[in-house]
């Protein structure tokens, strides 16, 4: 009787540390934790205290964090928002998720950030540091997996921006066990010769671009009531050249994407030394 006992205890016990598990992991599917980005005095998913466990532990070089339209060759313009994207390829895995946070040389928060896709972004503000992350939603998605948000730069005086970023790669399999975990960063030096970013271009803007992602057509409003003679162009982000037109346009411009490949595009709109990019996703 007491071995019987001593058994259905056991069985027991070993039944709730599986379920506190797969609640654990299931539970971070819609959100990892807060500090966990591998930044100075912070762990990463594979380390102590550990969520994701394999043989493959941290590994540089998996994943990207870019801006998009490229890093600014003289560093950020204080008070300027830039498009961020962390982005993964070649996984091999279903489910990826991502973590991120930008700080100054002195630990704190380095600029403002602003959540434009809900759907698979949100934002959790943990300590006076601002993390960025996947969403329940933001997990699932063939391919090419990346996700983007917008953040405004500190300003003038700041200094150099480091943003550290965690990826997980993992094979669903309701366990810690397999998953893969990788690490990246980036970082952004202030351009001291610039200064207060405008956002606003000279007798244009361009008001709305949409859908993101899109399949066909790209939408896109341009308020130039001057008709001035703009420079369009979509390009890889490799900086390969898919489309290319002028237009003067003030209202709804269309643009044909069928024929490109999927994956991150950005879409620039210049007239002289005034640039607007942009980027969005061809599915």
């Amino acid at each position: 009787m007491i071995f019987f006992l001593k058994k259905r205890i056991f069985s027991f016990f070993l039944a709730l540390i599986a379920a506190t598990v797969w609640i654990s992991i299931n539970a971070y599917r819609s959100g990892p934790p807060p500090f966990t980005t591998n930044a100075p005095g912070e762990s990463s998913c594979a380390t102590s205290p550990a969520c994701h466990i394999d043989s493959f532990s941290v590994h540089p070089g998996f994943g990207d964090f870019t801006v998009m339209g490229g890093v600014p060759a003289n560093g950020y313009k204080p008070g300027e928002t830039l498009t961020l994207m962390p982005y993964t390829m070649g996984t091999g895995d279903s489910v990826i998720g991502f973590e991120t946070v930008a700080e100054l040389a002195d630990g704190s928060a380095a600029g403002q950030v602003l959540i434009s896709d809900t759907y698979r972004t949100q934002l959790v503000n943990h300590n006076g540091l601002q993390y960025v992350m996947h969403t329940a939603a933001g997990t699932d998605h063939p391919g090419m997996h990346d996700w983007m948000y917008e953040w405004i730069a500190p300003p003038k005086g700041s200094g150099p921006v480091m943003f550290y970023v965690t990826f997980v790669s993992a094979n669903n399999d309701n366990t810690s066990e397999g998953d893969k975990v990788y690490t990246d960063t980036l970082l952004l030096q202030e351009d001291l010769s610039a200064g207060i970013a405008q956002t606003h271009h000279a007798n244009w803007t361009v008001s709305m671009l949409y859908p993101n992602p899109v399949s066909d057509v790209l939408n896109i409003h341009i308020d130039n009531p001057t008709h001035q003679l703009l420079s369009l162009r979509i390009l890889n982000i490799d900086g390969k050249i898919l489309l290319e037109r002028k237009t003067d346009a003030n209202g709804l411009v269309a643009c044909h994407t069928a024929s490109f490949e999927p994956g991150i595009k950005i879409l620039q709109i210049s007239k002289g030394n005034n640039l607007f990019s942009k980027a969005f996703v061809k599915y």
